[in-house]
């Protein structure tokens, strides 16, 4: 079954990728919309103050901040050094979330592409790329990651640490090149010196490979399982730092009751999941593509990747559940980016398998499967796209994120905070008076934070960054006068 030689599996790679690019394209221009919000302020050098001991300040900060509040590291440490507010840039912050979102989504296709050849799949990596990243670009608008500096930086960034993290070792695998080993060693670092959440994730993955090279080739990797030890290593200085166990919530709940609770919001997110029409279309396609590749592996290997996938999300929010107290998947937008991606490759992967094993039992030497695929597969592609364009409740993210770029609602949300923000740094008094509504936040767009309380912690941020002893914001302030 040459498949991946046939003029039609070139037509329909050239659609898929167009479909990709089509759909990537609004969120790249929203970004270019994003504003400054909530804790941005809290890590910025205050408005106008010198830069000069920028790279001190953060490595103090990380410390102090390690100490009594979290264990991120990595991403605390940049929080304070790259922060676009430390020069109130709004350029910077545009090039830093494209970077990232670049970044995230190439990541995710050259992980793809590495662990298909590792785990011997026949299958296109961009068949692949789009049944993950499509749903998770469909679903729910994850604005507290790619529209926020902090969010990014916190999520996004591990996210990114995870995937290259994967891509090098698995190259260096295969290569066996020193150069990979290190790069696969520094990924490392932004993937567990970050939210806990996305460590989980990556160490998930790491062990998954170590257990599969294990039984692959009935011995230990000494280089791979160093590299897990490495991870493991920097995950506990994560973990374990004295501030997680100052934060609210840790030691509220028992370890046991988180893991129950795991399980339980993963069921009901997968419900939440299966309630959005097009993604059983997407198993279904991913079911197709297994059924057309019947290479063999052995059992032991195929269960091995089935208790890896199918305990992924539960692994990967068992940190938020345990250190939020939380007891269903009612979490933050931000929580639930992991949870939904792990959630998504766990599913993906899933039909896959199953169609693999119904495929090879099937299989016949007439060349029947590719020829079904061939007509199935595009029809698919299509059932998901139209009800993805049209307004209802099939209707995509993407779409309404391109609808209100379209109409003017994200730019004009933009520049209304940005007048906010800077009608304060031009304000000669000490107690800044807000009277300018802050817009409601639409699809796509950023979501400023301001508190009608003056003793709020966002305005006294706000109000610290611009130097300033208040913020008072009244935003029916002209409604009253009259």
């Amino acid at each position: 079954m040459k498949t991946e030689t046939s003029k039609f599996d070139k037509y329909f790679t050239v659609f898929i990728w167009t479909v990709i690019v089509v759909i990537c394209i609004p969120f790249l221009r929203a970004v270019c919309f994003a504003g400054f919000t909530a804790d941005d302020f809290s890590f910025a050098v205050p408005f106008g103050s010198e830069k000069a001991d920028l790279f001190q300040r953060a490595l103090y900060s990380t410390i102090s901040y390690w100490k009594i509040w979290q264990g991120a590291y990595a991403s605390t440490f940049l929080l304070y050094l790259i922060n676009p507010l430390n020069w109130y840039s709004y350029r910077l912050l545009k090039i830093i979330l494209i970077v990232l979102l670049v970044l995230a989504v190439s990541g995710l296709y050259l992980c793809l592409k590495e662990l298909k050849n590792y785990y011997s799949l026949n299958i296109k990596p961009v068949y692949l790329f789009y049944l993950i990243l499509i749903p998770i670009l469909s679903y729910r608008e994850y604005y507290e990651v790619y529209l926020w500096f902090v969010g990014a930086t916190a999520y996004l960034l591990p996210v990114i640490g995870m995937e290259f993290s994967i891509i090098f070792i698995l190259k260096w695998k295969r290569k066996r090149k020193a150069i990979c080993y290190i790069l696969a060693v520094i990924s490392m670092i932004f993937m567990n010196g970050c939210v806990l959440e996305v460590t989980g994730m990556g160490m998930w993955c790491l062990l998954i490979f170590v257990i599969y090279d294990f039984i692959k080739n009935g011995k230990a990797d000494r280089g791979l399982a160093l590299a897990f030890v490495i991870a493991l290593a920097l995950a506990v200085l994560n973990a374990f730092a004295p501030g997680n166990f100052a934060r609210k919530g840790t030691d509220e709940l028992k370890v046991f009751n988180a893991v129950l609770y795991s399980f339980k919001a993963v069921a009901q997110e997968t419900v939440w999941l299966h309630s959005n029409a097009t993604f059983p279309i997407f198993e279904l396609i991913a079911f197709v593509f297994g059924a057309n590749d019947v290479t063999g592996h052995k059992k032991s290997l195929t269960n091995t990747i089935l208790l890896g996938l199918i305990f992924f999300p539960v692994i990967t929010v068992f940190p938020v559940i345990l250190g939020y107290g939380a007891e269903s998947n009612d979490l933050y937008n931000r929580c639930q980016f992991p949870l939904d991606c792990a959630l998504t490759v766990s599913c993906i992967g899933l039909f896959y398998i199953l169609g693999n094993c119904i495929g090879k039992k099937f299989a016949s030497t007439d060349n029947s499967t590719p020829k079904a695929w061939r007509t199935l597969c595009p029809l698919l592609v299509v059932m998901i796209l139209i009800p993805s364009l049209i307004k209802g409740p099939a209707r995509s993210v993407w779409a309404t994120v391109a609808d209100h770029l379209y109409d003017g609602k994200i730019p004009n949300n933009s520049y209304i905070c940005r007048e906010i923000y800077d009608s304060i740094i031009d304000c000669k008094e000490e107690t800044v008076i807000i009277t300018e509504p802050v817009p409601e936040r639409k699809i796509g767009s950023t979501d400023t934070v301001l508190s009608e309380d003056p003793n709020d912690w966002v305005n006294i941020g706000v109000a610290q960054y611009f130097n300033k002893e208040k913020v008072i914001y009244i935003p029916n302030f002209n409604k009253q006068q009259q």
